[in-house]
């Protein structure tokens, strides 16, 4: 079965990680709109275009719009193979070079690839209880990879080792492990999936949740970081994420030396100058966490007009009253 309708307390047991973005897996939604009314949209048809989708209007909506009570999601089947890998890489540049092989001479069975600095390791082994470094010496970037595919008959770990082989040889990979048992792979995990955990505990800095075309990752990284930096001499970075999919998580770090004080007030100019960056490449300054009241200034300046004034004449003909979230995504 791969269709599953959720209701209210319904759960779905599916990937770990989803391959796509929320979007790709909605087959249809139950909503209430503001008057009350139920749009019945559980529909699990692949193909339809009996005119507007209407469910991409809800979807990523933060509530403004109704109240999504019912989801038909699409669901794929759990992995039967799985291989994952933990690789000291040069650069973003190298990491890219990785990507495109991998999923060129994978067949597309690519289903993680997280792209973490030193940073991000060493902060997982300061702060978090029982992580280890797996490779023998440290690198200035990592790439968690992991190739996953539903049918058995796949030869993943003859795929993974014929890509790291030739990636050596290029390199663009400087040392790896691959995983050897469940146990080793969720340790491969860890120092990734506690970046939140380390970070709170470290003390947060200023950044985002920012996008950009996947081909434009590496340069974004490095030209964000320079100019950055030239704003305030030592930042710290921690700049990890989807590189899959263009996903960076991207905070900036006071300098060990700099005041708390003089750090408070920079703080505003630098997220506004990475916001300025990321508009400059293609990419957007909220890639998964949503506008809320906090980033509708920011939606206002750097989305299109027109784009804008659609989202308005849809917020009011669909809620007249502004019962809906008052106060969020538009201003």
């Amino acid at each position: 079965m791969d269709l599953l309708t959720l209701q209210q307390h319904g759960e779905c047991n599916t990937w770990k990680h989803w391959r796509g973005n929320a979007r790709d897996q909605v087959l249809g939604l139950e909503v209430v709109l503001p008057d009350g009314t139920v749009l019945e949209g559980l529909d699990t048809l692949r193909k339809n275009n009996t005119g507007y989708d209407l469910k991409h209007l809800f979807i990523g909506a933060e509530g403004t719009l109704g109240v999504i009570t019912a989801a038909a999601l699409r669901l794929v089947p759990l992995p039967r193979a799985r291989e994952t890998a933990l690789l000291a890489v040069p650069s973003p540049h190298a990491a890219h070079g990785l990507l495109q092989r991998a999923r060129e001479l994978s067949g597309d069975t690519v289903l993680a690839f997280e792209l973490l600095p030193l940073y991000s390791l060493q902060l997982a082994l300061d702060w978090i209880e029982g992580i280890v470094d797996p490779l023998a010496s440290p690198s200035p970037w990592y790439v968690l990879m992991e190739l996953a595919t539903p049918s058995p008959l796949d030869d993943l770990r003859g795929k993974l080792e014929a890509i790291l082989a030739g990636a050596m040889e290029d390199g663009l990979v400087s040392d790896g492990a691959i995983a050897e048992s469940e146990r080793q792979r969720r340790a491969f995990w860890r120092p990734r999936e506690e970046q939140a955990e380390a970070g709170r505990r470290a003390g947060w800095g200023v950044g985002g949740d920012v996008s950009v075309p996947v081909a434009r990752v590496a340069d974004f990284l490095d030209e964000s970081q320079a100019r950055l930096s030239g704003l305030v001499p030592g930042l710290e970075f921690n700049t990890f994420g989807h590189m899959g999919d263009g996903n960076i998580h991207y905070t900036m770090r006071k300098p060990p030396e700099m005041a708390a004080e003089a750090w408070q007030a920079r703080m505003p100019d630098l997220s506004a100058r990475l916001t300025e960056i990321v508009a400059e490449y293609g990419g957007s300054f909220s890639a998964e966490h949503g506008i809320g009241a906090e980033k509708r200034a920011t939606l206002a300046r750097y989305k299109q007009p027109a784009a804008l004034d659609l989202m308005r004449t849809i917020k009011t003909a669909i809620d007249p009253a502004g019962l809906m979230n008052p106060g969020k995504v538009l201003l």
